[in-house]
């Protein structure tokens, strides 16, 4: 007989049902206990490699266990969500491509619930966590067997790859069944080691978060390193690539169509209202606004073709951040105009030297050692 502190299985057959009505792919149930992968996170941290997500070293003794969460909290129900579709975007990683994820899950799972309290009325205490509470969710999710931790350190699901959102509602009723891990589906696959532009991976499965487009792009308010700028020809918001290349993810329809964003240069001579309607309301006010124009600054110096007058035009602007990275956009483009004209020196000087190598003597005897048939042309750079 099943405890009334108990989850029953027919009430994880109401939540199950309520997830998929609710637009979830798949939600399962796990005891909360002390975090398996706590020791190793504690290991990365201490080891600076966390740097400069200075959050994910507070609050340490509430990930190694999570019912710290609370004061009666006992199990947690997982939810994987998938990746917002409202628009496309090139320029903006899949799960920014739409309203904030943080609001539409944590609404839905407010709604599942009060339902579920509505109907059962058995929950003394919950907690609604979306990837803002210190919570180990991604170990929590594999514990859950939603999937499993892989080498590019996302949660990979056989069914679902890995373009989904974790959410967990944590609440004050027992599970008390043996977790079913998912085995470890990665094999000597290394594509997303390999592919990561900056070198990012420290081992399979561990990030040195500084080297990391994504922390770059979306928590660095600063200044970014310049570095960084040539690999932000694809991308001004977050990257994909590590999942874009993984095998799991080749199944997963992926959305196209048509380019939600004008073209960078238009964008960015917008009036500041204009620019920033196109991303109200997404998670894309994370960098803030000038960390946002940053971003697609030096996205948009990627183009050969984009206008210098583009730059010019932000040494004006309010924010430190923006001014400073247009002043590195127009050095690096001073610079190679200095190197393209020394190039070109450089080859027009080499053709004169082979245009008259030779050339003493070569009219024979006919001159005195001092005639000008005999001098070397004097050997002047280009005016």
């Amino acid at each position: 007989m099943t405890n009334r502190s108990d989850l029953a299985p027919a009430q994880l057959d109401w939540i199950e049902k309520a997830s998929r009505q609710s637009g979830f792919l798949e939600v399962k149930p796990v005891a909360l206990d002390a975090e398996p992968r706590f020791p190793a996170f504690k290991n990365w941290v201490d080891a600076g490699h966390h740097a400069p997500l200075g959050y994910l070293a507070r609050n340490l003794e509430l990930r190694e266990d999570p019912t710290r969460l609370g004061t009666r909290l006992r199990s947690a129900l997982v939810f994987l969500a998938p990746y917002p579709k409202a628009w496309f975007s090139s320029w903006v990683a899949r799960y920014a491509r739409g309203p904030d994820y943080h609001r539409a899950l944590r609404e839905k799972l407010h709604g599942i619930s009060t339902a579920f309290q509505d109907r059962f009325g058995l929950l003394e205490e919950y907690r609604i966590c979306v990837d803002t509470a210190p919570l180990l969710e991604r170990a929590l999710a594999e514990r859950a067997g939603l999937g499993w931790i892989g080498k590019n350190g996302c949660l990979i699901s056989r069914k679902h790859g890995s373009y989904f959102l974790i959410a967990s509602w944590l609440i004050s009723l027992e599970w008390r069944e043996d977790e079913s891990l998912s085995p470890f589906h990665c094999g000597t696959c290394t594509r997303c080691l390999e592919a990561c532009p900056t070198d990012a991976f420290i081992e399979p499965g561990l990030i040195k978060a500084s080297e990391c487009l994504s922390t770059q792009t979306i928590e660095n308010r600063g200044l970014i390193p310049e570095r960084f700028h040539g690999h932000l020809g694809k991308t001004a918001y977050g990257c994909d690539i590590c999942m874009e290349v993984c095998p799991w993810n080749r199944k997963i329809s992926e959305p196209h169509g048509t380019e939600h964003l004008p073209p960078l240069a238009d964008l960015l001579m917008l009036p500041e209202s204009t620019f920033r309607a196109f991303f109200r309301k997404t998670p894309m006010l994370r960098p803030g606004w000038a960390g946002l124009r940053r971003n697609f600054l030096i996205a948009a110096a990627s183009d050969p073709r984009a206008p210098a007058e583009l730059f010019h035009s932000h040494l004006q602007h309010p924010s430190a951040v923006v001014r400073a990275t247009a002043r590195q956009i127009l050095e690096r483009f001073s610079l190679r105009a200095c190197l393209k004209n020394t190039n070109s020196f450089t080859t027009e000087n080499t053709e004169n030297t082979e245009n008259t190598e030779g050339t003493e003597g070569t009219e024979g005897t006919e001159g005195t050692e001092s005639s000008p048939s005999h001098a070397k042309p004097e050997r002047r750079p280009p005016t």
